[in-house]
C-alpha cells in the first residue's frame, strides 16, 4: 500500500504542484496533499460518468465512493507493549533499590552474579573490604577440601611403652565417645597382652601448638564461642581443655576394662612407644558440611591448622593464614583487600569482599570441581527456612517477604554484634543459578536486621 501511495503522488505531482503554487495547500501536510490529489483526479458526485481526463482516476483508495465527503484514513498503529524485564534485569533493578528502601545502614557490600552467563547483575560495594563474620567459613571449607580432599580422615592413636599408654591426638574434630571406646578396647587388650595391669596415661596433643588467642579475638570468645584450639577433641564439646577431656574419657574406658590408672597428664609420647590402636574420624566432606550447617567455630579452627600442615606451614595462626592465602590464590579467588586471621570468622580484623565470597561460591557450584561439592551440591549450605543456621528456630526466612524463599535458597550466615552477612546460591525465575553475597557492617545485628538481609536475598530468587 505504501509503495502504491508513493507512486500515486508521483503521478499527481503536476496538479498538486499547481495547488501548492495557488496556496490551496502547504507542503507540510500529507493529508492536504492527498485532498489535492483527489480534487485533481477523482470525479465529483455531479460529474458525468464519462471520464474528462485521458487518465482514469486511481481506484485503490484514493478516490472516495460516490456521495462520500471524506477520504478514508488509515487506522492508528496499535500501541506497543514495553518488553518484559528478564529475571536478571529484575534482580539488577530490585536488589539495589531494596537495599536502599530497607535501610540496611552502615557499610554494605553486595554482589550478585548469574553463573550461567557470567554476567554481573549487582556490584554495589562489591570490592569493599568488610568484616565477614562466619561467611569466612566458606574460605575455610574451600581451602580444606582443596588442600586435603573430601575423603581425608584424621586419626587418633594409642601408643604403649612399658606401663605408659599415650593417647595421641591427630586433630580429629569428629572424635566421639564411641571412638574413644573402640580405642580403649584395643589398647586395653594390648596392655593386658603385654602383662601390664596398671597404666600411666599421657595425653599428647602436641600435633598443634599450645593454644593462644587469634588476632582480633576478644577474650570473652573463649570458651563460650570457641574452645582453645587443640589437637584432641571429644564429641565437639565446648571446653577450655578439650584434650584433657578426651584423655580422661579414655582413661575411664580403660578402667572399665579392668585396668588400673595411676595418673592422667598432658605430655609427649615416649620415644619408642608402639602404636597399639587407632581410630579414624569422619570423612572431611562430612566434617565440612557440619561446620557450614551449624557454623561450628571449633571445627573451622581445626581445619585451618590441617590446611597449614598440608602446605608445609606450622599449624599456628600465622601458618594457617599463609596456607589459606596460598590455596585461595591457587583457586583464583580475588584477594584485593582480603585479610583472614582465623578460620571461624570471629576475628574483628578479618576482611573479605562480597566479590571474593561469590568467587568461592562459584567454584563450589562448578561441576568441574567435584572436591568442592560438599559445600553446595552435597548439602553443606543451610537451606533457607529449614536447616542449620537458617532453620525456623533462628527466625530466618519465616516471615514475609523473605518466607517465599523457603527451600529455594542455600547460604552461609555470618553474625557479629555489628555484622550481618549472607552468602549463597539460588535459582532465579529463569531457572539459572545465581551466586550472591551481602555483607553489612555497622548496625546492630538484630533479628530485624537479619530479616532485612534475608529479604534482599529473596529478591534474587524472584519470589519477591
Amino acid at each position: 500500500m505504501h509503495n502504491r501511495s508513493r507512486l500515486g503522488l508521483a503521478v499527481l505531482s503536476a496538479p498538486v504542484a499547481v495547488a501548492l503554487a495557488a496556496g490551496v495547500i502547504t507542503s507540510g501536510s500529507s493529508n492536504d496533499l492527498a485532498q489535492a490529489a483527489s480534487a485533481a483526479y477523482c470525479p465529483s458526485p455531479s460529474a458525468s460518468a464519462e471520464p474528462t481526463s485521458p487518465d482514469p482516476a486511481p481506484t485503490d483508495g484514493w478516490c472516495p465512493a460516490d456521495g462520500a465527503t471524506a477520504l478514508p484514513t488509515l487506522p492508528a498503529p496499535a500501541p506497543t507493549k514495553p518488553a518484559a524485564l528478564t529475571a536478571d534485569a529484575k534482580i539488577a533493578s530490585l536488589v539495589p533499590s531494596r537495599i536502599a528502601s530497607l535501610r540496611l545502614g552502615g557499610r554494605v557490600g553486595a554482589y550478585v552474579k548469574d553463573l550461567a552467563t557470567g554476567e554481573e547483575l549487582v556490584a554495589s560495594g562489591a570490592d569493599s573490604a568488610l568484616m565477614p563474620a562466619s561467611t569466612t567459613k566458606l574460605a575455610t571449607a574451600a581451602t580444606a577440601l582443596t588442600a586435603l580432599g573430601p575423603d581425608a580422615r584424621f586419626t587418633t592413636k594409642a601408643l604403649l611403652r612399658g606401663s605408659t599408654l599415650t593417647i595421641y591426638g591427630g586433630g580429629d574434630s569428629s572424635l566421639t565417645t564411641r571412638g574413644v571406646r573402640a580405642l580403649a578396647d584395643r589398647a586395653a587388650a594390648a596392655a593386658r597382652g603385654a602383662g601390664v595391669r596398671k597404666l600411666r596415661v599421657i595425653v599428647d596433643d602436641s600435633y598443634f601448638p599450645a593454644p593462644t588467642l587469634a588476632r582480633g579475638w576478644a577474650r570473652g570468645y573463649v570458651p563460650g564461642s570457641v574452645s582453645p584450639v587443640r589437637a584432641l577433641d571429644l564429641d565437639q564439646r565446648v571446653s577450655m581443655d578439650t584434650s584433657m577431656l578426651a584423655g580422661k574419657a579414655f582413661a575411664a574406658q580403660l578402667k572399665r576394662r579392668g585396668l588400673q590408672i595411676a595418673s592422667v597428664r598432658r605430655g609427649r609420647t615416649p620415644a619408642g612407644a608402639a602404636e597399639v590402636a587407632a581410630v579414624q574420624g569422619s570423612r572431611l566432606s562430612a566434617i565440612v558440611k557440619q561446620m557450614l550447617q551449624v557454623s561450628d567455630n571449633d571445627i573451622a579452627e581445626n581445619l585451618a591448622r590441617h590446611v597449614a600442615v598440608s602446605q608445609g606451614y606450622a599449624p599456628d595462626w600465622a601458618g594457617a593464614a599463609a596456607a589459606r592465602t596460598a590455596v585461595l590464590i591457587q583457586l583464583g579467588v580475588p584477594l584485593t583487600g582480603v585479610r583472614i586471621d582465623d578460620g571461624s570468622g570471629l576475628s574483628r580484623t578479618n576482611r573479605l569482599t562480597a566479590r571474593a565470597l561469590v568467587a568461592i561460591l562459584e567454584l563450589a557450584a562448578d561441576p568441574a570441581r567435584p572436591e568442592l561439592a560438599p559445600i553446595f551440591t552435597e548439602g553443606g549450605l543451610p537451606t533457607a527456612g529449614r536447616t542449620g543456621s537458617l532453620r525456623p528456630a533462628r527466625g530466618r526466612f519465616v516471615t514475609a517477604p523473605s518466607k517465599c524463599a523457603t527451600d529455594k535458597l542455600w547460604a552461609k550466615t555470618g553474625l557479629l554484634r555489628d555484622v550481618v552477612s549472607l552468602a549463597g546460591l539460588t535459582y532465579g525465575k529463569d531457572g539459572e543459578l545465581k551466586a550472591f553475597a551481602f555483607v553489612v557492617n555497622g548496625p546492630k545485628s538484630t533479628l530485624t536486621q537479619r530479616r532485612k538481609v534475608d529479604a534482599v536475598a529473596a529478591t534474587v530468587t524472584g519470589c519477591w
